[in-house]
């Protein structure tokens, strides 16, 4: 069933749900199904080069980061914007890009001039924790 279709959808205690479309139909879908279905892209755009995922971590010679392309940028069923990257352990729930000017901006709208500046941060919570 397209999502455009979807009149009314409700989620069961059992994490389950139900759509009703605008004809009328019902149809049964599990939570990770119905998780994959609006996280799946409806619109996508390519992102520019030099544009990545940002994941901290600690390193003895100090705090460090990893970084993922980000291929793309999609627009999903669910409205969210998410971005594509061919890490298969990404999982576009929350996120911090890099921009190629070198902004840091997180999935939760916290911006940073630059990566020292999300570093610094990041290992200030870090030590609070």
């Amino acid at each position: 069933m397209p999502l455009t279709n979807m009149a009314y959808a409700q989620q069961f205690q059992s994490g389950d749900w139900e759509i009703t479309s605008s004809t009328g139909e019902r149809f049964s879908f599990s939570d990770a199904d119905w998780n994959i279905a609006i996280e799946t892209p409806v619109s996508v755009w390519p992102a520019q080069p030099s544009t990545y995922l940002v994941t901290p971590r600690e390193d003895d010679d100090g705090p460090l980061y990893w970084r993922t392309n980000i291929l793309a940028w999609g627009i999903c069923a669910d409205g969210v914007l998410r971005p594509i990257t061919t890490d298969p352990h990404d999982d576009n729930n929350s996120w911090t890009v890099l921009h190629p000017d070198g902004r840091v901006e997180t999935s939760r709208g916290d911006g940073y001039e630059n990566i020292d500046d999300w570093l610094a941060i990041h290992r200030t919570s870090q030590s609070a924790a």
